[in-house]
């Protein structure tokens, strides 16, 4: 098997493990249109090649490498056990279809902001890129999951904040 032969076999088996082009290349910070590319024309380059290994923890060379298995992105220490799933009503009220995005402005306590960011590092160690907004949107919809009596308790324990902006002296 050729070098390209073998990172392109490579590609596909890293792929098997993905939902999708879009996943694999979110992960790996690069477009969709890039990975379905280096799949059409059959060449993965040798910078190609390391952004993946690079992006999914895997060892430096290993898309050279031939009838190795796939070394887990992340170390087991670092990783969610696999007990922990997502509950099926979770993903039963995730919407499949692309919505209309709409910005909106929320005001967080300094600890909640700094959580946002360790969760979306959190989910960086274990393989999957999420940005702020799409951290926050998971939230929404696991609070949905919940029962009402779990939903009220959740939301009672914040702290409260003062909303909207603050008042501009002159």
């Amino acid at each position: 098997m050729t070098p390209q032969a073998l990172r392109l076999h490579n590609l596909n088996e890293i792929l098997k493990r993905f939902d999708s082009t879009t996943a694999l290349a979110k992960v790996c910070g690069v477009t969709d249109a890039h990975i379905k590319k280096m799949r059409l024309v059959g060449y993965v380059g040798s910078r190609a090649a390391e952004k993946i290994e690079q992006a999914l923890g895997l060892e430096k060379g290993w898309m050279d490498t031939h009838d190795q298995a796939l070394i887990h992105p992340v170390e087991e220490t670092q990783a969610v056990t696999a007990s922990v799933a997502i509950p099926p009503k979770v993903l039963e009220t995730a919407p499949s279809v692309p919505q209309k995005t709409v910005k909106d402005t929320f005001s967080f306590p300094q600890k909640d902001h700094d959580l946002i960011h360790a969760l979306c590092d959190k989910l960086l160690l274990n393989g999957v890129r999420a940005n702020k907004s799409e951290v926050i949107r998971a939230a929404l919809y696991s609070l949905n999951a919940l029962s009402n009596e779990e939903m009220i308790g959740v939301v009672q324990s914040l702290e409260r904040v003062q909303v909207g902006r603050p008042r501009q002296t002159l």
